[in-house]
C-alpha cells in the first residue's frame, strides 16, 4: 500500500505513481483505492476498486501509471 497524496495537501492536487508488473505473464492488474491514515488499508475506508488488463510481459517490465486529480468540486 502506498500513499499517493498525502493528508492537509492543499486542493486542488494532482499527483502521479508508478508501479509495474510484479509476476511473470500478469495480465490484469487491481488498483484498490482507499481514504483515512491508518497504516492498514482495512482499518480504512474502500472508497472503489478498478481493474485493467496489460499486455502478458516479464515482471517489472510494463510500467503502469496511477493519476489521482482532486478538485473543490
Amino acid at each position: 500500500m502506498d500513499v499517493v497524496i498525502p493528508k492537509n495537501s492543499t486542493i486542488p492536487i494532482m499527483k502521479t505513481q508508478y508501479y509495474f508488473t510484479c509476476s511473470d505473464n500478469q495480465s490484469c492488474v487491481l488498483v484498490d483505492v482507499y481514504e483515512g491514515e491508518r497504516v492498514i488499508a482495512e482499518d480504512n475506508n474502500l472508497l472503489g476498486s478498478f481493474d485493467f488488463s496489460v499486455p502478458c510481459a516479464p515482471r517489472g517490465h510494463i510500467p503502469i501509471k496511477v493519476c489521482f486529480a482532486i478538485d473543490a468540486d
